[in-house]
């Protein structure tokens, strides 16, 4: 105990304060009755309230005590107001009310919910039952003793920690991005709640979460969802999706049987893979891997944004995001990012975890249009994962001179919001991961090589200025879930189309070597009516949805 400092009786009616306990607490009475100076306690103004008790200690201003239900606590128990704290850590269950932690949070209080800030013992004494129930056949068969068991498991305990630490990482980190994600769209937020709703079971009172009209009066007012509510959506948008997954072979898929063995401790997967591949439980551990890379990594909202924007099924959503990601090495991209957690600035990280998200969410929306869910996981990588990972590493050496420089542009602003160049080039670059699935289809339709593919269809890109007519389209504002559908679709028809137009360029090349890219645009009769139309466009707020329309149409209509 530190200078100052004791051990007091909670019911005593007189507990001398020392000046230490002043300076800390902010106290001025020489004596504090027990239950005075726990409420001192409690709002005390510190970085961190850890609270590991039995009770709740805090509620909203709005709530009586008689509602919260600790009737053994009324008499120590402060309202959300009166806390000064910057955050809050719930190590015991229920110490805050619902209602108490999104009144803190909508103050700036910095909170989640018990539920999140416990999840690591749950997460650790599922491994425990986990590893145990891998362990048991090699028991029952003679193949290990209890003692050689026993030992296997203290030697694993530290790989298990760091598992689960881990995963608790990421969990919290998706609550981090979804905060930042529901400020700039809370009409799409408010969407995934009415589906969570109407789909997933959710009770809106229960919950306390914000109805419809409230949460219109909040977007007036520039307010949006609170950490607090969304952990709670967090967690039904991963048992929805968990039930969903199951339902599928997707846990089945031998290209994704890592989900499976990456939750197990290293010696374990090293020892005893057969006991990890006819694990009794199998199907239910990699569907729960599935829904946490594909929630926490993308984003809570990604998979419903999704099936909006593409008009698909969540299944469908969710076999092309574990299809790219297994194309785009998401998840090493995702652990390389953790590992420099230490050093790089949090608003760096996120702009990094959304780049990927996004890269993701290109070739997502790429695999359903061509309808390529259908086919195996392993066959789409096979085909295009060789291709992409070379554009990716070479990216530089495909662009022409003016993309050339907007990327370099892009690089240069990710290493000043802190992250290492190496970093900061690949994150520039996943903007070009969606164009890179074109490029990988073209050279295989015309039997080229995939740097003259590359090449050719960059160089139409910024002949046809279809890169800044994308970039365009993206930042308009659209209101409604209609336009933000219709922007995607218009976006989508773009890069089609450049893909469609370098296929017909490199096979009229391959019939009359010396055609020039341009010698080949300038005899189609299209491009006089599409450079009009990206003129008249290119005036500062001529561009709109329709307009972008307009200019997919022209390309579409074009002869080839």
């Amino acid at each position: 105990i530190s200078a100052g400092g004791g051990v007091f009786e909670r019911g005593a009616k007189s507990v001398p304060i020392s000046k230490e306990m002043k300076q800390l607490f902010g106290i001025e009475a020489d004596a504090l009755s027990g239950h005075e100076l726990i409420k001192a306690v409690l709002s005390a103004p510190v970085d961190l309230l850890w609270n590991g008790g039995i009770g709740t200690y805090v509620k909203s201003s709005t709530e009586r005590h008689a509602e919260v239900g600790d009737s053994a606590n009324d008499s120590v128990r402060i309202d959300a107001d009166d806390l000064r704290a910057k955050v809050v850590g719930e190590g015991g269950n229920l110490g805050f009310t619902q209602l108490a932690r999104i009144e803190y949070a909508r103050a700036g209080g910095r909170i989640d919910t018990d539920a999140i800030h416990n999840s690591a013992g749950v997460d650790t004494s599922d491994h425990e039952v986990n590893i145990k129930i891998c362990l048991a056949p090699l028991l029952r068969s003679g193949v290990i003793s209890r003692a050689q068991r026993d030992e296997l498991l203290v030697q694993m305990k530290d790989d298990v920690a760091r598992l689960v630490l881990r995963d608790n990482d990421s969990q919290s980190l998706a609550i981090s991005l979804a905060l930042r994600s529901a400020a700039s769209d809370p009409e799409l937020f408010g969407s995934l709640l009415d589906y969570l709703v109407e789909s997933a079971g959710l009770d809106r009172a229960v919950e306390f979460l914000p109805t419809s009209r409230q949460l219109t009066e909040r977007r007036s007012e520039g307010i949006s969802f609170t950490r607090p509510e969304l952990a709670v959506m967090l967690a039904y948008v991963k048992m929805g999706l968990y039930r969903r997954l199951l339902e599928t072979d997707l846990p089945d898929d031998p290209q994704l049987s890592h989900y499976l063995e990456d939750y197990f401790p290293t010696l374990l997967r090293e020892r005893h893979p057969d006991a990890i591949a006819t694990h009794s439980l199998r199907r239910e551990i990699t569907a729960t891997q599935m829904t946490n890379v594909v929630v926490d990594l993308l984003g809570m909202e990604f998979v419903h944004r999704a099936v909006r924007q593409n008009g698909a099924t969540p299944v469908e959503v969710v076999r092309a995001a574990l299809t790219a990601m297994e194309l785009l090495n998401t998840l090493e991209f995702a652990d390389s990012l953790h590992e420099r957690d230490d050093v790089t600035p949090p608003e760096a990280a996120y702009g990094a975890h959304r780049a990927m998200s996004h890269a993701v969410e290109g070739v997502v929306s790429w695999l359903l249009a061509g309808d390529l869910v259908k086919l195996p996981i392993r066959e789409i990588v096979a085909v295009y994962a060789e291709p992409v990972a070379t554009l990716q590493g070479e990216l530089e050496r495909f662009l022409p001179a003016a993309e050339k420089r907007r990327y370099r542009a892009n690089v240069k602003q990710h290493v000043k919001s802190g992250l290492e160049e190496q970093v900061a080039e690949r994150v520039a670059g996943l903007e070009y991961v969606p164009a890179g699935m074109g490029v990988a289809e073209a050279a295989r339709a015309t039997d080229v090589e995939l740097e003259t593919a590359a090449t050719a269809f960059f160089a139409l890109g910024e002949r046809l200025s279809l890169g800044r007519m994308r970039d365009a389209l993206r930042s308009l504002p659209a209101s409604g879930s209609w336009e933000k559908i219709a922007q995607t679709g218009i976006i989508l028809d773009l890069r089609s189309a450049q893909q469609r137009l370098t296929t017909a360029y490199l096979k009229a090349a391959a019939e009359e070597p010396k055609l020039t890219l341009d010698a080949f645009l300038a005899g189609q009769p299209f491009l006089r009516r599409y450079a009009a139309a990206v003129k008249e466009l290119s005036v500062p707020g001529e561009l709109s949805l329709a307009g972008g329309a307009v200019i997919a149409r022209l390309l579409s209509h074009s002869s080839f």
